[in-house]
């Protein structure tokens, strides 16, 4: 199935291109973690112009901080998208936006 214009779409709500990096620090008591997600743009469906409607590229930053106190109680803290990141729709191209 091709869109109206004449491009083939990939598969809904696949990227080509995904990248997450973790990093992890535990010792004694105290675990820390860091991750970084990063997604290419990425096909949500066909409008009904028969153009693609995609999700732009974004960047998603999260942490989590535990601590244990004891073997019963800990404190954990968890942030996400640190980088306040916002996704973006457009529809055909990068100028049809249609939420952001």
């Amino acid at each position: 199935m091709k869109d109206a214009a004449g491009r083939q779409p990939t598969s809904p709500g696949l990227s080509k291109n995904n990248v997450n990096l973790i990093a992890y620090y535990e010792t004694g008591p105290l675990s820390v973690r860091l991750a970084m997600n990063w997604r290419d743009k990425y096909l949500v469906s066909l409008s009904a112009a028969n153009t693609g409607i995609y999700n732009d590229a974004y960047t998603d930053v999260s942490a989590t901080l535990r601590y244990d106190f004891s073997r019963m109680v800990s404190l954990g803290l968890e942030a996400n998208n640190l980088r306040n990141s916002r996704q973006r729709t457009y529809d055909g191209a990068p100028e049809g936006l249609r939420n952001n």
